[in-house]
């Protein structure tokens, strides 16, 4: 898979393999991450999606090497919200383009509609 070029001043952030993204959100005590993570593999986006890890937050994009703002989809679990919170940065600013934060019981499915509006 051809990478796409390098923008500015950015980096790339080699991504990891989900059953050990799996595997380090169930460990740390982050089950609606690890469950994410599952859901992921499960459903089969893992075939075509990339990520890495900030802490709790899971970064995913189309690439085995992503830029953090650039293409991608942040999504963390939200405990004061209740929900999975879920940003967009299409492009290098500060501000996602999309911004959501949907509850618990609704996220994964949640997720998966994202992912089909953003055609990932």
């Amino acid at each position: 898979m051809k990478l796409p070029p390098a923008r500015g001043r950015t980096f790339r952030i080699s991504t990891l393999k989900w059953p050990d993204l799996q595997e380090f959100y169930s460990r740390h005590g982050w089950g609606e991450m690890a469950e994410l993570v599952h859901h992921i593999r499960s459903k089969g986006y893992a075939n075509r999606l990339f990520a890495f890890t900030s802490v709790g937050e899971l970064v995913i994009g189309l690439y085995p090497e992503l830029e953090r703002g650039i293409e991608t989809l942040h999504v963390m679990y939200d405990k004061d919200a209740g929900g999975y919170r879920l940003q967009y940065f299409a492009t290098s600013t500060r501000q996602p383009e999309v911004e959501r934060i949907d509850p618990k019981d609704a996220g994964l499915k949640k997720f998966d509609d994202f992912i089909a509006y953003l055609k990932l």
